[in-house]
């Protein structure tokens, strides 16, 4: 996903890329209030892990 770097990926419900970074640290947070409600998947990276989660917005 991101090679040996540590990033982040949200997509919305259709896989469209709404936002991709490179992470700082492991405790770097994502502003996600200027988005519409709706259903996101955000994928992790770090330390070759991947993690997955789904976020509802209402």
């Amino acid at each position: 996903m991101f090679g040996k770097k540590n990033g982040h990926l949200l997509v919305d419900a259709m896989g469209k890329e709404i936002r991709t970074g490179i992470l700082a640290n492991d405790e770097e947070s994502i502003d996600i209030r200027a988005l519409p409600s709706g259903v996101y998947f955000f994928r992790v990276q770090y330390k070759q892990e991947v993690y997955s989660h789904k976020v509802v917005k209402q």
